[in-house]
């Protein structure tokens, strides 16, 4: 099979070369007849073949004796497929020819050592392949399958054109679904490394509550004496070891967790500064556009004076005088550019030189109304009524001392820039800011002179024009209008467009395009809500983060108290001394003899009654009979419920303890029961206080 090579700018209409050569025939067949009709027409008129090629090579090496449209209609093949006319140029035809010569050459080749390797230009390898068929060049294949003859011929072009770029363009979709593919497997995997990450700190966490637990339930054990009197030394130092080691890593952790924090609260305080910078940036723009309403305001007053409309067109009259000298000195700079030996470069300069030219001429025209239209008003002082054309021209000069503003702080910023100090640096971007703020002024001077002058429309959000700046939510020019559909969506739209004959992505598109239509102070206002919503979506995600960090130092530091205090209590344990009697001694073992209970029941009474606590409470119960029920009991309800109040000063942290993959009430954490066993103990206690009572049931409370 032949190597299938696209084209630099046609797409191969063959697949293989055995599929051009038949339709190479064809051509090449019918070719043939158009030529016999054309020689038979020619001895008709008693003329040779040679003189018909002699005539026909003369044509074709002097195009120029041919009329335009003649030359461009045999040098153009036009196809009409099912997505429009498609236009080939003969050096297109030329590519198609020769990348089917390179097929043919690459499928020859097969058979030898090696593949071709000598590369010639389109028209030689399209006036090679046309050659086997005894065509001359790619124009005469055009002026036939131009003729009637070759109608036939081009609509199987057509199709097979047609067939390539479904091809083609099924081919880019794969590509497109290919790569959208990679870049959702992309966001997977990522997705996938930040949890696992989660998980394994989840984990860590919980191997080291487990492991503070084990050694806290050690040591308690040595404490209360569940561990013999005759363990070793070397045990007890081993657990103590071990304890430390886990103090030290409480430690590691806390410490991490608090850099994380630090680096956190710093993120948070940059991304405050960040928003209050954005209010206050936007608070400047508002204050600036606010002075152009005002200016605007003026100008259209019925107490606009005389004496401002003079200055106003002094300060116009100046401001064109200064522009026409710039314009002056620019031309004469691109004259003197236009002196270059390129011929190219002498014909750009000399073009723009002439741009400037007509510019200058038209300044002049208008500084020549102005200056009259001032001496008008100077002559006739108070007695010339004030036109619309006056008002502009106030409006006009408030805008010129921006502008002239605008340009001096540019060089100003431009030189503060270039220094490289700090200091300069940050003046340069307060001064751009400000820079901003005039030019937000300026824009909506210009959007006003539009209005006044009927070249813009102001519209509000509805479609309905108005004549107030502040009402208005676009500016629009003629031919422009607002459309809503039945969602309340708007759009722009120009002419005889109508939404019901639109596509979704036309309607896209007319939206976006309103968007870029609205007034400065909508554009500022929905800009301001973006960059707020993004910075203060940041500052909410940035403080949950440090809450999390919080409530981990805190359940981290809990669980380092509780494993010091157990170190603490096995480093000061005291240790029996064995006593070693003599031989033939006899130690006589002591009688017990009766505790002061009563007392010490005295003195926790007291102890509960200043300061409450759950240990005392089971030293009480410990020490009272078990064979008392009536004490007993009043003990357990006297715990439950300062274990209730214990449980809502603990709310807090029960709430949070899960973040660190802790059950929050399991033994080690809390000995505060759960909500629903705290239920089913009130069930089971409440079922057995109604025991006595008879009833139909076996059990009162499943009826």
């Amino acid at each position: 099979m032949s190597q299938h090579i696209k084209p630099a700018k046609l797409v191969s209409l063959s697949t293989n070369a055995q599929s051009e050569q038949i339709k190479s025939a064809q051509i090449k067949q019918a070719v043939q007849e158009h030529r016999q009709q054309q020689e038979e027409s020619a001895l008709a008129t008693s003329q040779s073949k040679d003189e018909v090629r002699l005539a026909q090579s003369q044509e074709s090496s002097l195009p120029s004796q041919r009329p335009k449209s003649d030359v461009t209609e045999e040098n153009t093949l036009t196809l009409h497929t099912y997505q429009g006319k498609v236009t080939l140029t003969e050096s297109e035809v030329e590519g198609w020819f020769a990348n089917t010569e390179k097929a043919l050459r690459a499928e020859t080749s097969q058979d030898k050592t090696g593949p071709v390797t000598q590369e010639s230009n389109d028209r030689e390898l399209g006036a090679k392949f046309l050659s086997r068929f005894g065509l001359k060049s790619a124009k005469d294949v055009i002026q036939f399958l131009n003729s009637p003859a070759g109608d036939t011929v081009k609509e199987t072009i057509a199709a097979k054109w047609t067939e390539k770029e479904a091809i083609k363009a099924e081919r880019a979709f794969e590509q497109r679904e290919k790569e959208a593919l990679r870049k959702r497997q992309l966001a997977y995997f990522l997705a996938s490394m930040m949890m696992y990450k989660a998980a394994k700190a989840k984990e860590l966490n919980r191997a080291y509550a487990e492991a503070g637990q084990k050694a806290i339930e050690r040591s308690k054990e040595n404490a209360t004496g569940g561990t013999s009197y005759g363990a070793s030394e070397a045990s007890a130092a081993a657990h103590a070891a071990a304890l430390s080691q886990q103090l030290a890593a409480y430690q590691n952790v806390i410490e991490v967790l608090e850099d994380q924090l630090k680096a956190k609260e710093a993120q948070e305080a940059a991304i405050t500064s960040q928003i209050t910078a954005i209010q206050q940036k936007y608070q400047a723009l508002g204050h600036h556009v606010a002075q152009a309403h005002t200016h605007i305001a003026q100008a259209l007053s019925n107490d606009l004076s005389h004496d401002k409309v003079i200055d106003a067109y002094d300060i116009r009259i100046k401001y064109i005088e200064n522009q026409i000298k710039q314009k002056q000195l620019d031309q004469a700079s691109f004259l003197k550019r236009s002196e270059s030996p390129v011929a190219k470069d002498r014909m750009k300069y000399l073009d723009i030189a002439g741009v400037i030219s007509k510019e200058s001429h038209d300044l002049e025209t208008l500084l020549s109304v102005l200056k009259a239209r001032a001496l008008l008003h100077r002559g006739s002082k108070g007695f010339t009524p004030i036109s619309d054309e006056d008002r502009i021209e106030v409006i006009e000069s408030n805008a010129a001392k921006l502008d002239d503003q605008i340009r001096t702080d540019l060089k100003v910023i431009h030189e503060l820039l270039q220094d490289g100090d700090v200091k300069k640096e940050k003046q340069a971007m307060a001064m751009i800011q400000e820079h901003q703020g005039l030019v937000a002024e300026m824009v909506t001077l210009k959007d006003m002179i539009a209005v006044l002058k009927g070249e813009k429309r102001l519209v509000k959000k509805d479609g309905t024009e108005t004549m107030s700046y502040k009402e208005a939510a676009y500016i629009l020019s003629p031919g422009q209008r607002v459309v809503k559909d039945q969602h309340g969506k708007s759009y722009l739209l120009t002419g005889h467009q109508s939404l019901d004959n639109m596509t979704p992505h036309e309607k896209d598109k007319a939206h976006d395009k309103l968007r870029s239509l609205a007034t400065i102070d909508k554009l500022l206002h929905h800009n301001e809500k973006i960059e707020l919503g993004k910075k203060r979506q940041e500052l909410k995600q940035v403080h949950k983060e440090i809450h999390d960090l919080r409530d981990q130092i805190q359940f981290m530091q809990q669980r380092k108290a509780e494993v010091n205090e157990a170190l603490k209590a096995l480093q000061h344990e005291p240790r029996p001394q064995p006593h070693i009697s003599g031989p033939g001694m006899f130690s006589q073992t002591p009688k017990p003899v009766p505790s002061e209970t009563w007392l010490q029941i005295e003195r926790l009474l007291d102890k509960l009654k200043n300061n409450p606590k759950k240990e005392d409470v089971e030293k009480l119960r410990d020490l009272i009979p078990k064979d008392n029920s009536k004490l007993q009991n009043l003990i357990t309800r006297f715990g439950k419920a300062l274990n209730a109040n214990a449980q809502i000063e603990m709310q807090r942290y029960l709430q949070t303890i899960e973040i660190s993959a802790v059950s929050a009430y399991k033994p080690f954490v809390t000995s505060v029961t759960s909500p629903r066993e705290q239920e089913s103990e009130e069930f089971q206690s409440s079922k057995e206080s109604v025991k006595f009572h008879p009833t139909p049931f076996k059990d009162p409370y499943s009826l």
